[in-house]
């Protein structure tokens, strides 16, 4: 994914010297986008922080909206 790999602020200025995320942010995109695609009632979800490292990356605190009935 060309737009993660472009992707500013935080994400691009580790905290620690060497540290590329990269791929990391990209499997929580993938995985994340699935989830909704497989549970249609929800109408929104933010997660903030997250959390990326070489090794993977992880949403500190999640919020999700679920569509009305």
């Amino acid at each position: 994914m060309r737009s993660i790999a472009r992707s500013r602020g935080p994400c691009n200025a580790p905290r620690k010297p060497g540290i590329v995320a990269v791929a990391a942010r990209e499997r929580l995109i993938l995985g994340v986008s699935d989830f909704v695609a497989k549970h249609p009632e929800i109408s929104e979800l933010d997660l903030n922080p997250v959390l990326a490292y070489p090794d993977g990356a992880i949403a500190v605190d999640a919020r999700v909206v679920l569509a009305e009935a």
